[in-house]
């Protein structure tokens, strides 16, 4: 097997394993992670979650023409380090890990830890126009901590250099403010998924 398709592979695995390891934890907590996953519009989340990337791309588009020095280090990490592991793969095994990392990463990061804290802090999904002002502030308060905290996490999970963590913070923070926005784990995840075929697409073409 080339040295891509086994990275396509592997990668793969870890990748649906982290979505596999977030739904046994949430099961074994009592967090019902399944239905976060209910309600899909197709026309409506793939829309959203296609449109959601633009921000991501135009980071991506920057960073590669930034000429800081910080950007530079970081550009040439990513293109000695991570772009060759997909050398001699094809864009369908682009794809598959693109959707596996979207899946799975999204499913333990957004489902579990974001939403998963902001319930147990919280003790209540989301508070009706009854509930008093108290309450509606220990939501809230609940769920930003939650956000950054699962934002944390994810730039930690990436922290191959501390330039490659504080950008996956960025991103886990502006992933889960789309979970937060539309109350939806779909959008995050097909933003994640099509941003990761697209990177790659980009990185493995340019180097070639």
């Amino acid at each position: 097997m080339k040295p891509g398709n086994q990275t396509i592979l592997w990668g793969v695995v870890l990748e649906l394993g982290l979505g596999l390891l977030a739904v046994a934890l949430a099961w074994w907590l009592g967090f019902d992670l399944i239905a976060e996953l209910q309600g899909f519009h197709l026309s409506h989340d793939l829309v959203r979650g296609l449109l959601a990337t633009v921000p991501m791309l135009l980071g991506l588009w920057l960073i590669e023409r930034s000429n800081w020095w910080v950007m530079r280090q970081f550009r040439q990490l990513v293109h000695e380090t991570l772009v060759p592991l997909f050398h001699g793969s094809r864009p369908i095994g682009w794809a598959f890990v693109a959707l596996a990392a979207g899946v799975g990463e999204e499913l333990l990061f957004r489902g579990l830890i974001q939403q998963g804290l902001v319930v147990w802090w919280a003790d209540s999904p989301m508070p009706s126009n009854e509930q008093p002002a108290a309450d509606i502030l220990t939501y809230w308060s609940g769920a930003v901590a939650a956000w950054f905290v699962a934002s944390l996490c994810f730039g930690l999970a990436h922290c191959l250099t501390k330039t490659y963590a504080l950008l996956a913070f960025l991103v886990g923070g502006y992933l889960g403010a789309l979970y937060w926005y539309f109350d939806s784990l779909w959008i995050p995840i097909i933003a994640h998924a099509f941003y990761d075929f697209v990177a790659i697409a980009y990185l493995v073409n340019k180097r070639q």
